[in-house]
């Protein structure tokens, strides 16, 4: 899509992209705005770990995960079978990635408190073959973004997986090996875990809104939840035996800050000591703020806060 830049005349001139002089210009850039372009932490950058040398190291506060993200400049580099490297040595040497952390971090965060469930390898490149986005359809950990550079404005948009995706296909004698470093998680699965018909319906209603609240909203199913992102995560639908628990990725703070939503206000009123913060708790989920959900009608009144929450958190 063209983009056009409008002088004080009122006239649009096309805005030309154009390209990184090397692909280590790209990662200095993020590596330099992780925290406003992506939420991570920075870690450390081309470190040798176990013979293997990834671009970028990060740690994602939110999902207590590590991330590694890659740079390519050209269409042509694989992904799959990089990307699956990268997430077998996030799994097998989480130790190596601890002693990484900032000594802030690592006083914040031991290796009990590390979810590696919720790692996952990032590439970044500003075009994709149409074999590497088939990746997609399956529910690699991984995530693909496009850039556009335009000199002084750069653009990221994270492409958008398939609404039904399969299990990989496994082939070889270590099959099982990589089915256990690739484990995939499904909506299914956790739909599965709610016993009583009230609350599987307000999963199910708080799901499909979520999905339709905006063209960008991209669902992702993880071992215990299911998490909603626009780049950066807004929501997680949390399913226990006979409720929902809605995380929201917000602090307290934004529930009583000046120019808040009328319709948001309504909802903290109505669902009143349904909602939680749990910021000093240990909890599922990012999310800092959970609704409880017993209920459709619970669910009709969390969606003006659902909306806040993307609000706050889109880019």
């Amino acid at each position: 899509m063209p983009l056009f830049k409008i002088n004080t005349y009122g006239k649009a001139k096309e805005v030309k992209p154009v390209d990184f002089p090397r692909e280590a210009y790209l990662q200095t850039f993020v590596e330099n705005n992780l925290r406003a372009i992506f939420d991570l932490t920075f870690v450390a950058s081309r470190r040798f770990i176990e013979g293997i040398q990834p671009d970028t190291i990060a740690f994602d506060e939110n999902d207590k995960a590590f991330v590694i993200i890659e740079y390519k400049l050209t269409d042509q580099a694989s992904a799959i079978d990089q990307g699956a490297r990268y997430y077998s040595l996030l799994r097998r040497r989480e130790a190596d990635f601890i002693i990484l952390l900032p000594e802030s971090l690592r006083k914040k965060y031991g290796r009990k408190d590390i979810r590696s469930e919720n790692s996952r390898v990032v590439f970044i490149k500003k075009s994709y073959t149409a074999a590497q986005l088939s990746a997609l359809e399956f529910n690699y950990p991984f995530e693909f973004w496009r850039y556009t550079h335009y000199g002084e404005m750069i653009l990221f948009e994270q492409i958008e997986p398939p609404r039904v995706q399969v299990t990989p296909p496994i082939r070889g004698r270590s099959a099982s090996s990589r089915t256990r470093e690739l484990k995939s998680y499904t909506v299914d699965e956790l739909l599965a875990k709610i016993k009583t018909s009230s609350a599987r319906e307000a999963f199910e209603s708080l799901r499909a809104y979520i999905r339709n609240t905006d063209s960008r909203v991209i669902e992702t199913p993880k071992k215990l939840y299911v998490a909603y992102s626009v780049g950066r995560q807004f929501a997680q639908l949390i399913p226990w035996s006979k409720r929902v628990q809605l995380g929201l990725n917000l602090k307290s703070i934004d529930l009583v800050s000046d120019g808040i939503p009328l319709p948001t206000q309504h909802a903290i009123k109505d669902l009143g000591g349904h909602i939680r913060d749990l910021t000093r708790k240990g909890h599922w989920g990012s999310g800092n703020i959970v609704v409880n959900i017993e209920n459709k009608e619970h669910a009709i009144l969390a969606v003006p806060l659902i909306h806040y929450s993307l609000q706050m958190n889109s880019r």
